[in-house]
């Protein structure tokens, strides 16, 4: 062991090379094994002489033989272990010990490390074999130096083991350690201790104090709270909470563990009325200015803990809940002090504690009217609430980085408050908003106000058309959100030019779009507001961004009253139409999507007009195509800029874009068929799958196609189906073999299947080699385990394929599997079914492919036999499809506890039941044999015999 220090200096230094501190760690590895090493290290940890670093590697090399092979030392080097560790204790921090050195020189870290180990021998120890732990212990105590070591042993054995914070299994050894020293200390050392943190309290050391407060918080969860809440230690802690300084807030933590503590309802109301914390706090609270955050936080912990725990014992106690009730009224000023506190952690705190008292309110409410107090509590709360909600001075609104990012967060925490008022007294919050509203909007006020207080106005309004459901209007007459709509509306925000109150007045325009269909008289001012400098031509980006989006929103909700001015909507948005390549627009091209599908909105209801229709979709599609086709047949060859042609790409990428946004006016076939821009949009898809040929952004071309053709079997029905086979078929080849790809493309010919049935069997039966032979040839790739990614999408993939299967089966349409192009693969795909039905991982393609095997054995098993649709069928129904319903069954790992394995479960007795149904005796036979050779017990198998026999 003569070369232990040189090998600690080694591994502390930061210079070492990463070799030699390999062989380093190697050699440490050879200490911890050898019996003469930990011996070696124990005694070297007690030597005067021993450098900090040497023993702190010491005691890591104890630690780990503890941790490993205790109880596989004998009994004389176990207390040998305990007795050297003891000495050392005493003579480092017994003042008593005439030679103990200063305290102060040992290192924090060493100390801590001290504090591991001892509480390692008492996990092995106490209390059989050492049952005067904690005595021993506390009789080395004659100073704040031991004291402080005692404070960290305790607090560490809690972090270990004590915490309810710690993850313990009940059936664990751990768990039953805890137990046993739990119930032991709680016989006698528990109070013993509890003198010591007495003793430690009543000094001037603050640092002490404060480590002894905070182990005062971890224990009083579980030890007897009349250790702590007496009459020694209350007015102590008490007098702690009321005082600023480095020990209030360890005070106000040590409040809230006690009043969270476990216990009887009605003893914890007795002992809460008896310590009087309802005045304490408040005084607390008004003793200091709310700009002390340091001080006012921790009174809001301990506020909230408070009303959380006064919540529980109201509904435990029930009908008895009285003076629970009282002290939870008390608390309620202290509540709204702190909730409209200026800082949003203060706010915060009580947040809970708020919506507790309004779950209370709301409780009280069903069996009885709120008092004239709780009623104006529920106002305070309201105001308070709401004032939070506005925009501070430092909000940036030009840059948002995180204090933005966390006001937001803290906005939608503070709305919850408002929305919980709404629920419990509409009438109140409607009375306030109006009033508030009356305020805000004054001609004479308006103009004046900051931009904050205007935003806020609207913000209410907003809220509350975010959680009220009713209509705004009723046999003719205005619901109250129907009047705060008509106040917004009535008000000049011409002087409001702020981004906020823009964006928020859009925001409430769109939330209550239904109220233009009965004022009618308003629609056209607010699309002159939405067309206008405030809205589509704002100068700010991210406006006009944001508006673009909500325009759509309102042109959807309000397009059959736009049609007698839809000429004039249009020529005022055509200018922002009007993409180019490369160019920086005045919207960006996803703006400008959500323009095309506010054009389309405002075509489809003028169905009256079928020649305006027609003449507004050529208008605005045919530049877009003519463009499309030059770029896809002449500029893209000629460009050798790459950056250039990607920028044309993107063109083309966005012109399909456009395209699929612009049908979206058309709800249906019969529709589009009376405009004749069925004709325009077939003409589109003919244009686009020249994109196909583009080497650049291929999977994004590929993806925006196959959302055309979404939306064109969506919008053209039947008619569609002329085109999708060449259509399909080029898209088919212009795939790359990817997962992504062919699962994008799957979940396409899966919505024709699903839409057409038997009318997409003609080009479904051209489609199926291809596709499955592109499916088989991704799943059976060699791919690495560690790429978490492509596991994912190889998943996915599969799981779309599952479905198109099921689909083919469900639509009727199963005769593709039998065609002459796709017969001789059909038992290679019903493999795959057995496959994924066995797939335990996947219950939900599971349910899948059992569905599938049952739809298969009802379809094509004829009586007799020889008329089978498919040669081998039978047997494989028989025997296959019966051993993989028996396996998943009974295999162990179908949970059928869970919603998708109960269901999986149903599918698998549906298959058996109806393959039962068609063969009889013949599966009961083999059914036999695969349970006998699964070796269960014959109960078992015959339990389950009877149910297939009886169908049951």
């Amino acid at each position: 062991m003569e070369n232990f220090e040189a090998a600690v200096a080694l591994a502390y230094d930061g210079q070492t090379a990463a070799d030699v501190k390999e062989q380093v760690l190697l050699y440490f590895d050879q200490v911890k094994a050898s019996e003469e090493g930990w011996i070696f290290c124990a005694n070297k940890f007690a030597a005067a002489d021993c450098r900090d670093d040497v023993r702190f590697a010491c005691l890591q090399v104890v630690e780990h033989v503890v941790q490993t092979r205790y109880e596989r030392l004998a009994a004389d080097q176990r207390a040998m272990l305990k007795q050297l560790l003891m000495t050392w204790l005493r003579s480092n921090f017994d003042v008593a010990v005439t030679a103990a050195p200063t305290p102060a020189s040992i290192p924090v870290f060493l100390k801590n490390k001290v504090a591991q180990l001892i509480v390692l021998l008492a996990l092995e120890e106490y209390p059989a074999r050492w049952p005067t732990f904690f005595a021993d212990l506390i009789a080395m105590i004659t100073g704040p130096a031991m004291a402080d070591m005692f404070l960290r042993i305790l607090d560490t054995l809690d972090k270990v083991l004590l915490s309810r914070d710690v993850q313990l299994d009940a059936a664990q050894p751990q768990s039953v350690r805890s137990s046993v020293i739990k119930d032991a200390m709680r016989l006698g050392d528990a109070a013993a201790v509890a003198d010591v943190w007495l003793s430690v309290l009543k000094t001037c050391d603050t640092p002490l104090a404060s480590l002894c407060l905070d182990v005062m918080s971890e224990y009083v969860t579980w030890i007897d709270i009349n250790l702590v809440a007496n009459e020694r230690v209350c007015p102590i802690l008490f007098k702690l909470v009321s005082a600023p300084g480095p020990l209030h807030e360890p005070a106000c933590m040590l409040l809230a563990a006690v009043v969270s503590k476990g216990m009887d309802a009605a003893a914890k109301v007795a002992m809460l009325a008896s310590l009087g914390v309802a005045p304490l706090l408040r005084q607390a609270l008004a003793s200091q200015s709310a700009d002390e955050v340091d001080f006012v936080q921790p009174i809001g912990d301990a506020v909230n803990a408070v009303v959380l725990v006064l919540a529980t014992c109201i509904e435990r106690l029930g009908a008895d809940a009285g003076s629970a009730i009282s002290l939870l009224e008390d608390m309620v000023p202290a509540v709204c002090s702190l909730l409209g506190n200026e800082d949003f952690d203060v706010t915060e705190s009580v947040l809970e504690a708020a919506l507790e008292y309004i779950q209370h309110l709301k409780q009280q409410k069903a069996v009885g009217p709120l008092s004239a107090k709780q009623s104006e509590n529920v106002q305070s709360l309201l105001q308070i609430a709401v004032t939070r909600l506005k925009y501070t001075d430092e909000y940036n609104f030009v840059q948002e980085d995180d204090f933005e990012e966390e006001f937001q967060q803290f906005r939608k925490e503070v709305k919850v408050i408002v929305t919980n008022l709404m629920l419990l007294e509409p009438d109140i919050v409607f009375a306030y908003a109006r009033s508030m509203l009356a305020k805000t909007f004054a001609p004479a006020v308006l103009p004046t106000l900051p931009f904050a207080d205007v935003e806020l106005a609207l913000l209410l309004v907003m809220i509350l058309g975010e959680q009220i459901q009713a209509p705004l209007f009723s046999d003719g007459k205005a619901s109250p959100l129907s009047e705060l709509v008509s106040l917004v509306l009535g008000c000049d925000l011409s002087s409001q030019t702020h981004s906020s109150v823009i964006l928020q007045f859009f925001e409430v325009v769109t939330r209550y779009v239904k109220y233009f269909c009965t004022v009618k008289q308003s629609l056209l001012p607010v699309m002159a507001v939405f067309l206008g400098q405030q809205g589509l031509r704002n100068p700010d980006p991210s406006v006009r961004s944001r508006v673009a989006y909500l325009f759509m929103k309102f042109v959807k909700g309000t397009g059959e009253e736009l049609a007698p001015v839809f000429g004039r909507v249009l020529e005022s948005i055509a200018p922002l139409l009007q993409p180019e390549v490369g160019i920086h627009a005045y919207l960006t091209h996803d703006d400008q999507l959500f323009l095309y599908e506010a054009a389309g909105y405002l075509i489809g209801p003028l169905s009256s007009a079928p020649e305006n229709q027609k003449m507004v979709v050529e208008a605005l599609l045919n530049p877009l195509l003519k463009r499309f086709q030059s770029i896809v047949n002449e500029e893209l060859a000629k460009i050798q800029d790459v950056a250039t042609q990607l920028q044309m790409v993107d063109f083309l990428i966005f012109v399909m874009g456009a395209a699929t946004r612009l049908s979206k006016g058309f709800v249906g076939a019969d529709s589009l068929r009376a405009s004749g821009c069925d004709a325009d949009f077939t003409m589109a898809l003919r244009v686009f799958l020249g994109a196909l040929a583009v080497p650049l952004q291929r999977t994004n071309i590929r993806s925006n196609l196959t959302m055309y053709l979404h939306r064109m079997v969506a919008c053209m029905g039947p008619m569609v189906m002329p085109v999708l086979p060449g259509a399909v078929s080029q898209l088919l080849q212009a795939s790359s073999c990817e997962a992504q790809d062919i699962q994008m493309f799957l979940q396409f010919i899966n919505q024709l299947v699903s839409k057409f049935k038997g009318a997409a069997l003609p080009f479904l039966d051209e489609l199926f080699l291809p596709l499955v032979q592109s499916i088989f040839t991704v799943l059976n790739r060699e791919i690495d385990p560690a790429d978490t990614n492509l596991l994912a999408e190889l998943n996915e993939l599969r799981r779309s394929y599952f479905l198109l299967l099921q689909t083919i089966t469900a639509s009727n349409v199963s005769e593709v599997f039998l065609s002459a192009r796709n017969g001789h693969i059909v038992m290679q795909v019903l493999a795959t079914v057995l496959q994924g039905a066995a797939a335990t991982t996947e219950p939900a393609t599971q349910k899948l492919c059992f569905i599938m095997l049952r739809r298969l054995v009802t379809t094509w098993v004829k009586s007799p036999p020889e008329e089978s649709v498919l040669p081998g069928f039978d047997r494989f129904a028989c025997t296959d499809c019966v051993a993989t319903c028996l396996q998943v069954l009974l295999g162990g790992q179908l949970d059928v506890s869970e919603g998708q394995g109960y269901l999986v479960l149903v599918e698998i007795a549906a298959a058996l039941h109806a393959i039962h149904a068609k063969f009889g005796p013949v599966v009961i036979d083999y059914a036999k044999m695969v349970l006998a050779s699964m070796q269960l017990p014959p109960q078992v198998s015959n339990d389950i015999l009877t149910a297939l026999q009886q169908c049951d």
